[in-house]
């Protein structure tokens, strides 16, 4: 995944640096209203809500203290998210379901059309009930009919959390950008600004994720280590 990142930021920032360089003013414009900050990478200046750093703190304080009470019981896990409103699927072959619009097992962002109808129509015929129209769906968990994977469970979760926070990025359309980017679907000398700083939120809370995966991986494999030794050591003292 972070090759993939690396290249696709390599991709927008040759392409738009001029472009961005000569919006710049219109977006420091609109920055002095909506209380947002500027930062560059190399010579490229984009745009930051002001008080986006507090909000992924939060979100990962809240995160971390929730999915620590079910790293050893993750259908404990599942009846959380089903608890906040979020319904949860499981489905013998859903990852080839899924596959078949290019989405990936784990949390479905809300969908209209095609897709919606696609998914709404698997369920059915899954012996699931479904609410509202046909082609439209909240958002949902879509799991294959197996023991859950707990590290990619948390992988999504941490996604799922973004989403009900509304954080940037999150929204279906962005989402469905970042796909058409990974396929090879999508020119991105085509994009606009706004699509590009949207693209670059989406990649951002996907690393941040990622990131959030690996570094409870470290801190509990750590922690389990260091009972290990202290264990050892006991042992040995006796």
């Amino acid at each position: 995944m972070s090759k993939f990142i690396k290249r696709l930021t390599d991709i927008i920032l040759k392409r738009k640096k001029s472009r961005l360089h000569s919006v710049y003013k219109k977006l420091k414009g609109k920055s002095k209203n909506r209380g947002r900050r500027l930062f560059t990478d190399d010579e490229t200046t984009l745009e930051l809500s002001g008080g986006l750093d507090k909000e992924l703190e939060k979100r990962d304080f809240c995160t971390k203290n929730i999915v620590k009470k079910y790293l050893n019981n993750p259908d404990g896990m599942l009846e959380y998210i089903k608890e906040h409103g979020t319904a949860v699927y499981k489905l013998d072959y859903a990852d080839v379901i899924l596959d078949f619009i290019k989405e990936e097992e784990g949390f479905i962002l809300p969908k209209k059309g095609f897709k919606a109808l696609y998914l709404n129509l698997v369920l059915l015929f899954s012996g699931k009930k479904i609410t509202g129209s046909l082609f439209s769906t909240e958002g949902m968990f879509v799991l294959r009919n197996i023991s859950v994977n707990i590290y990619t469970m948390l992988h999504q979760f941490h996604k799922w959390m973004s989403f009900k926070m509304n954080l940037p990025g999150c929204d279906d359309e962005t989402q469905e950008l970042l796909r058409d980017m990974m396929y090879n679907r999508t020119d991105s000398g085509m994009m606009s600004v706004e699509e590009i700083l949207s693209l670059k939120e989406a990649i951002a809370r996907d690393r941040e994720a990622i990131d959030f995966v690996l570094g409870l991986a470290r801190e509990t494999e750590g922690a389990k280590n260091a009972l290990n030794r202290l264990k050892d050591e006991g042992s040995a003292s006796i």
